[in-house]
């Protein structure tokens, strides 16, 4: 399965991009002003959507093409956010 990172190029989840690379996860990224400078050496490993996480039509059409199905809520048990 996909893991989804929302505004993935920013300065904070850009980390998270690489992290969650670094453990071999299929990363998406998906952010309204695609700009990889942060990450810029695993652009051609992980996919990049375009689009705005406001707009929902266009989120569901671009997120249902790489497959990706969003899982909102936490596992606080665990201490980590899913």
């Amino acid at each position: 399965m996909s893991v989804l990172v929302t505004g993935g190029f920013g300065a904070i989840r850009s980390f998270v991009t690489r992290l969650l690379h670094e453990r071999s996860e299929d990363v998406v990224v998906l952010d309204n002003r695609p700009d990889p400078r942060l990450v810029r050496d695993l652009v051609d490993e992980i996919r990049v959507v375009q689009g705005d996480i406001g707009h929902l039509p266009t989120l569901i059409d671009r997120l249902d093409y790489f497959g990706v199905a969003p899982r909102l809520g936490a596992d606080m048990g665990q201490g980590r956010v899913v």
